[in-house]
């Protein structure tokens, strides 16, 4: 699975999604405003963005209309502390999947995401014959 860009300049919110996102078993990229967010963006391919709104430089709006033109399967997510129709309007217009004013429910983040990307993939891989034949040195030298 992509990982998941946090875009928020503000660190408090930025590092708690990041945690949270990384602890559920995500990986996690942040950006810290709009045009850091685009460069990033340019460099890895993203299932998904959260985007603050307001943001030093282009908004929240403005990153997802520009990274969209590049990536259209980025999914992305404007949160905002001042929520409006009119802003929610023009998140949508421009591919937003949801809108959600601050503070938010982490637990309705987790099914927004989930919904959307789907469970995390836990990669399981098997040992291989090297990892699992190393033995004890006092042990080879019994058998």
């Amino acid at each position: 699975m992509k990982p998941i860009l946090i875009v928020e300049d503000e660190a408090v919110m930025r590092e708690s999604l990041r945690d949270w996102l990384t602890d559920s078993g995500y990986q996690v990229e942040t950006a810290e405003e709009g045009e850091e967010a685009l460069k990033t963006i340019a460099e890895q391919d993203f299932s998904l963005a959260i985007l603050d709104l307001r943001l030093p430089g282009k908004d929240g709006i403005e990153v997802l209309r520009e990274a969209r033109t590049k990536s259209p399967q980025l999914k992305g997510v404007i949160i905002t502390a001042y929520p409006s129709v009119q802003t929610a309007v023009e998140a949508m217009k421009e591919g937003a999947i949801d809108y959600l004013p601050k503070p938010f429910d982490l637990n309705d983040l987790e099914k927004l995401i989930r919904g959307t990307l789907g469970p995390v993939q836990v990669e399981i891989r098997p040992k291989a014959p090297a990892e699992i034949a190393v033995a004890e040195p006092a042990v080879v030298e019994k058998a």
